[in-house]
């Protein structure tokens, strides 16, 4: 699911929650996760609604490459995971206590243009 949607991204060059393959509640219906992934966060149930158990990011390669070429899938994860955490939205979403599986999806183009999707469940 994760994975389809940074594609989704990548074809459309955009980075969005609806990039052309519906909302991330649609997602997680059809992957048949939408019930699955509901848990209690505090005093509230937490779900797919609204995009909560999503978070999106991209980088461009080259940008993060460094001296090392070899060091750059690591930049890359690095640079979208301290965006994510530097956003209190996603930093919120990733940390949830009852949360137990992250998924994760990964996809380039042509342009270094990497595009990443978490979903959360």
């Amino acid at each position: 699911m994760a994975t389809a949607h940074s594609r989704s991204m990548k074809e459309n060059e955009t980075l969005a929650h609806n990039a052309g393959d519906g909302s991330s509640r649609s997602r997680y219906a059809q992957n048949d996760m939408f019930q699955l992934c509901q848990f209690k966060e505090k005093q509230y149930i937490v779900d797919a609604k609204y995009d909560r158990l999503e978070a999106i990011g991209s980088v461009n390669a080259d940008a993060v490459r460094g001296s090392n070429a070899d060091a750059v899938e690591r930049n890359i994860a690095a640079t979208i995971v301290q965006n994510w955490f530097d956003s209190s939205t996603y930093q919120q979403r990733l940390t949830f206590e009852n949360a137990e599986r992250l998924g994760v999806g990964v996809t380039i183009s042509a342009a270094n243009d990497v595009y990443v999707t978490a979903n959360i469940c």
